[in-house]
């Protein structure tokens, strides 16, 4: 299945000593307005160790609400942080409370491990919590949704009081498996007529070629563009190849969030930008522009460097000018606001010179 997620991280910077206490009286945290995530403190107390969430505050800022049908979905892991040593904390001796507006999540400890705490690392439904008392830091990721944004957030421990929340970043990221890689075409342009060997070296496998790969496309092009392949004794307008990898998740580090109506309008500006012809951009936008238009809106970018990696080209001989197109998007219902540090940038025009090979391509993350 895929699917997106939002993972809002905060760091929390705290100077506080291990408080082993027998009430919430005694935490080194304010819960002022300004408190993020409603982080209290912890304390020891019969057998048991508790740590302390404001409920208000914690529901607040992560917008949605611990509760599902009356019932508390929330903690999935937790590892308590002693020294060099990690507990691991079994999920069936966890007990989830609510009160006097507190969310307070508990389990069994040893009074002796108690006094050693250094950090707390867990996972309640929605995210992960990572406290670190000898650095003095606290780490939150917050999850649900399609967005991941950052956040920084400091505590003076002289003025109990939490500094306003920096927004860093926000990014878009996929997590699946196998992904197609949908449509190269590569279009051959030497000076004269050529011999041209056309190899693939790509980080998965190879689905669909025509005219037929073998072990390398060997054919013999014109300056036109016309490919000849001595094997089928056939004239070709480019190569066609398609193919899969497998790769965990896919960061939209820089994109554009593009309505439908937009979409052919945009293609033409970035395509002639990157470098493309009128008839390879009209084979680029007839091809995709259908898929793109089926959402109303898509978030579209064009990962050339990392492309040149899941998908190396080995062409001989070896070319003056290479251009590679390679689009890569993600339907989505509604508009997403980018930032500017992640908005998608043209690109800088290619004059071709030479024997020119031009490549383009697109795939698809489907939610």
């Amino acid at each position: 299945m895929v699917k997106f997620r939002n993972a809002i991280s905060c760091v929390l910077v705290v100077a506080v000593a291990v408080v082993l206490c027998t009430g919430c009286s005694r935490s080194k945290f304010s819960c002022d307005s300004d408190n993020l995530m409603g982080f209290e403190g912890y304390y020891y107390e019969d057998g048991e160790l508790y740590v302390v969430f404001d409920e208000d505050r914690l529901d607040d800022n992560m917008e949605r609400s611990v509760y599902e049908d009356e019932e508390l979905f929330v903690v999935d892991e937790i590892y308590v942080h002693l020294g060099d040593d990690v507990y691991e904390v079994d999920y069936d001796d966890v007990d989830v409370d609510v009160s006097h507006g507190q969310l307070i999540i508990s389990f069994e400890m040893d009074r002796a491990d108690a006094g050693k705490i250094t950090g707390f690392d867990f996972d309640i439904y929605h995210g992960r919590y990572i406290l670190d008392l000898e650095e003095g830091t606290l780490d939150v990721e917050l999850w649900g949704g399609d967005c991941k944004e950052y956040f920084f957030q400091t505590y003076d421990q002289f003025k109990d009081k939490w500094s306003e929340a920096d927004y860093e970043l926000e990014t878009y990221e996929w997590f699946g498996d196998d992904v197609c890689e949908e449509k190269p075409v590569i279009y051959l342009y030497p000076t004269e007529e050529t011999d041209v060997t056309v190899a693939l070296d790509l980080d998965g496998e190879l689905t669909c070629t025509y005219p037929e790969y073998g072990d390398g496309w060997n054919v013999t092009a014109s300056p036109d563009g016309k490919i000849y392949d001595p094997n089928t004794d056939r004239y070709y307008d480019y190569l066609f190849w398609e193919g899969t990898r497998s790769f965990d998740s896919y960061v939209f580090s820089s994109y554009a969030c593009v309505p439908a109506k937009d979409t052919a309008e945009f293609l033409e500006s970035y395509l002639e930008a990157a470098g493309l012809n009128d008839s390879e951009i009209d084979d680029f936008i007839s091809y995709w522009l259908p898929r793109l238009q089926e959402s109303p809106y898509n978030l579209i970018s064009f990962p050339s460097e990392e492309y040149n990696e899941w998908a190396k080209l080995n062409v001989y001989p070896e070319p003056d000018t290479v251009i590679r197109v390679y689009m890569v998007f993600a339907p989505v219902d509604e508009p997403v606001e980018v930032p500017e540090s992640n908005a998608l940038t043209m690109p800088s025009g290619i004059e071709r010179q030479g024997f020119t090979v031009v490549e383009w391509g697109g795939s698809v993350l489907y939610e």
